[in-house]
């Protein structure tokens, strides 16, 4: 049944005719909740229609590149799909960004048009002088649509739907090309999993530049006639618990940190607001076992762990609900391979370290004007992730930690993911980000991070390590820190610690 869903998409379909398609099945129903409207399936196909007529008028064609800065928001959605249907690329920037940071993009993507909204005019200035490529910005405040919408353009699943800038643990961030293929193609992935439908309403207070919310918050429900409830931030404490109560949430998207608010929250007033939803999805981190098992103790709720990365559209693994192992990323979705490899590619037995690689509909088509990147990445048809782990006996996966975060100390791989592990199991500790650090010309050491929770000292935490581990990767240091750089999606930015 995947297959025959995921050749459909590849055959035939586009983002923007996958979306009227639920449309034309659902045309009353609401698909978008924000703050107290909302909109129909026929109404958002509207604004939709007439926003690429205007798009066109302004001289976007096929093959353009268009970028989009806005929070989380119905015409974030309207954006989006008028470029997908006039077969424009569009390339989400990151609302946290800097006016630098986002010139950067804007000419590194050779974007001709910038779609926003007056909270960010700050930047709009410098972005008119030195954005070399833009034409001009199109602010949503005030704006008149045309009364009338007009055809779109032959839009091919193989053309390109958007380019994704990903961090990067150095220099410039990357733009991943994806097409209307790798997404569709991992919706239905992971919809073998989360088996959504026209009943299901997502929350989505992630931000929709990113990959994960875009696949998992917004395209997976609305592509099957469900609702989005729009976010352009979390809310806090009992606002957001009473928002997920009245809008009988189904569908919770989310990362690792706001699972660990949760277990904070009273066990009745938990299993209250929670009552609606029947799928809980951690991604963009590791989820912390005592976490998961905290939550799913309390709420008696189970928590989906995902994995993924932007060049895959994002996710490539489910840990499945009927046979969980925590502590891994589980099995490869319907339609994706994955291998582990030495550096020489070749495949490792089971529980031996390599690096993962990935083969599906969903792998991107490269990086957007870095042949060498591209050619690093993709090889013989297999994505190179640069993530380290191993498959076990059942072909679940468990992530070690990234190439590039992995260090040798006494001719020893250490990885630093493990130690964090160790450390999260201290009721005392929030959170912990461990690197490697020179001592010596020669020797590398581990270093812990640590955001507490209660009071506790360095010694107590280095003898606590030295049960749990090898002497070689208990920490040489520990430094506490009042909290972590971070990127959009709340992961602890390693790169930044200084």
């Amino acid at each position: 049944m995947i297959r025959k869903k995921l050749l459909y998409c590849r055959m035939s379909m586009n983002l923007y005719t996958a979306l009227k398609k639920a449309v034309e099945k659902f045309p009353k129903k609401t698909a978008v909740f924000y703050e107290d409207d909302s909109f129909n399936f026929s109404e958002v196909l509207d604004k939709i229609d007439r926003f690429a007529k205007l798009l066109k008028a302004k001289g976007i064609k096929k093959g353009d590149n268009v970028t989009v800065l806005l929070r989380n928001k119905p015409e974030l959605i309207y954006s989006f799909f008028a470029c997908w249907k006039i077969g424009a690329a569009m390339v989400p920037l990151n609302f946290f960004y800097t006016t630098d940071e986002l010139i950067y993009i804007l000419n590194d993507s050779r974007a001709l048009i910038l779609i926003s909204d007056d909270s960010f005019k700050e930047h709009f200035t410098r972005i008119t002088e030195e954005a070399n490529n833009i034409k001009g910005i199109i602010s949503w405040d005030n704006l008149t649509l045309p009364d009338t919408a007009e055809d779109g353009e032959e839009i091919s699943s193989e053309d390109t739907a958007a380019i994704l800038y990903t961090s990067g643990t150095t220099g410039h961030p990357k733009g991943a090309i994806l097409t209307h293929r790798n997404f569709l193609s991992d919706v239905e992935s992971c919809r073998g999993v989360v088996a959504v439908n026209h009943k299901d309403r997502a929350i989505c207070f992630l931000p929709l530049f990113h990959s994960f919310a875009l696949t998992v918050c917004l395209l997976l429900p609305v592509l099957h006639g469900g609702s989005v409830v729009l976010l352009p931030r979390i809310l806090k404490g009992p606002k957001f618990l009473k928002l997920i109560f009245k809008r009988r949430i189904t569908l919770f998207v989310s990362i690792p940190q706001v699972y660990s608010l949760f277990v904070k929250v009273p066990s009745l007033i938990g299993r209250i607001a929670l009552w609606s939803v029947n799928y809980f999805v951690s991604g963009a981190d590791a989820l912390p076992v005592n976490v998961l098992a905290s939550f799913e103790k309390k709420f008696h709720k189970s928590i989906l762990e995902g994995y993924g990365l932007t060049e895959a559209a994002p996710v490539v693994t489910f840990n499945p609900p009927e046979l969980r192992k925590p502590g891994y990323i589980g099995k490869a979705l319907p339609g994706i391979e994955i291998k582990i490899v030495n550096s020489e590619g070749k495949e490792m037995p089971v529980n031996e370290i390599g690096e993962l690689i990935i083969k599906g509909d969903n792998v991107m088509k490269g990086y957007f004007e870095y042949p060498e990147a591209t050619k690093n990445a993709l090889r013989g048809g297999w994505l190179y992730t640069g993530d380290l782990g191993f498959k076990d006996e059942d072909d679940y996966i468990k992530i070690m930690d990234r190439k590039t975060d992995m260090f040798v100390c006494r001719g020893l791989n250490v990885y630093p993911r493990e130690i964090e592990n160790v450390l999260r199991n201290l009721p005392q500790i929030e959170e912990a980000a461990v690197k490697g650090q020179k001592l010596k010309e020669d020797t590398m050491v581990a270093v812990a991070y640590i955001k507490k929770q209660n009071e506790i000292s360095s010694s107590e935490i280095i003898a606590f390590c030295r049960k749990r581990l090898a002497n070689y990767k208990v920490p040489h240091h520990i430094i506490f820190v009042e909290d972590f750089p971070r990127t959009a999606t709340g992961k602890i930015s390693k790169k930044d610690i200084v």
